[in-house]
């Protein structure tokens, strides 16, 4: 089983350098374009999905359907288009900043210089009218819903189905999915492939993350059991697997679905290799909101004049 967890195009929000979790905020023309050359290349890598599962927010659910639009047309038996269509899930949706949404990062200074969420967090609560961001149990409690509802059911298909799975989502949250997700497999189960290694040297797997926009992580998820241990003894992984569903206690620990017997071999980490070569557009367009009604305008002149 294929999974790509992948951050959204570039948005207004991201060009104005402010907070925009909750945010509705649009594509820039740029980000079309990152989404487009996304697309382009999972079709040239014969990457072909079965599933695409997107936050709700207009910049996953834009940069989702530019995916699926480059995927190429598969007929069944009866010589029916087959394509996945673009699932919209709340629960794939980015942190809630709060009463920082729409807030530039510079304008997060107390007056004492505190720097950091938790001391101007601290500063600002004390406002009339404060909402706090979304906590970190809270997003946790969402990226638990995902994986128990949508991605671990798929993983335990994939020897009948061999699905292949685009999540399209936003930085934060996918950097808590895939600690999530980490906590529901065996210690000692996660590996880097080869070419991860040479490109980054020693990663730390627990940590994994740090998405550009339409960066991407791909993983290979499949069934490896573990060796049966003697009644009586515990073999180092089994002992590793213990401590770290201990420490999980400690923070908010995976009570069902666990995915004993799977590995996961992480193939890329925010790959960008679609992007190699796009130049933004200049005069302050590449950086605009695109507009699905003036590209269908300008596509109606160009073809008149053709006609012409």
């Amino acid at each position: 089983m294929r999974v790509f967890l992948i951050r959204h195009g570039e948005t207004v929000d991201n060009v104005a350098n402010v907070y925009g979790g909750s945010r509705d905020s649009e594509l820039t023309n740029h980000g079309v374009q990152q989404a487009t050359r996304l697309g382009q290349h999972f079709a040239a890598s014969d990457v072909r999905f079965t599933h695409i599962l997107s936050s709700q927010l207009r910049r996953a659910v834009k940069t989702a359907e530019l995916v699926r639009a480059a995927q190429p047309e598969v007929r069944d038996a009866r010589n029916n288009v087959v394509s996945p269509v673009v699932m919209q899930l709340s629960e794939l949706a980015e942190q809630d900043f709060g009463s920082y949404e729409g807030v530039s990062f510079l304008a997060r200074q107390s007056p004492n210089k505190a720097s950091g969420k938790g001391p101007q967090r601290t500063v600002d609560k004390n406002d009339p009218g404060f909402v706090d961001m979304e906590s970190k149990e809270s997003m946790q409690r969402r990226a638990d819903a995902f994986l128990e509802q949508h991605l671990v059911p798929l993983v335990r298909k994939e020897a009948a189905m061999s699905p292949t799975v685009a999540v399209v989502s936003h930085g934060v949250i996918l950097s808590v999915l895939w600690r999530r997700l980490r906590s529901r497999l065996p210690s000692g189960s996660v590996t880097l492939h080869p070419e991860v290694v040479t490109k980054y040297g020693p990663v730390d797997v627990e940590k994994l993350g740090g998405w550009s926009n339409t960066g991407y992580l791909e993983m290979n998820i499949s069934y490896k059991p573990m060796p049966i241990s003697v009644p009586g003894t515990m073999t180092s992984e089994s002992a590793k697997a213990k401590e770290t569903m201990s420490a999980l206690a400690a923070d908010r620990p995976v009570t069902s679905n666990a995915l004993e017997g799977w590995s996961v071999t992480v193939c890329a980490v925010n790959s960008r290799h679609h992007l190699v070569g796009l130049k933004r557009t200049g005069g302050g367009v590449g950086s605009a909101p695109h507009d699905d009604k003036q590209q269908r305008i300008d596509a109606f002149v160009k073809r008149r004049k053709v006609e012409q």
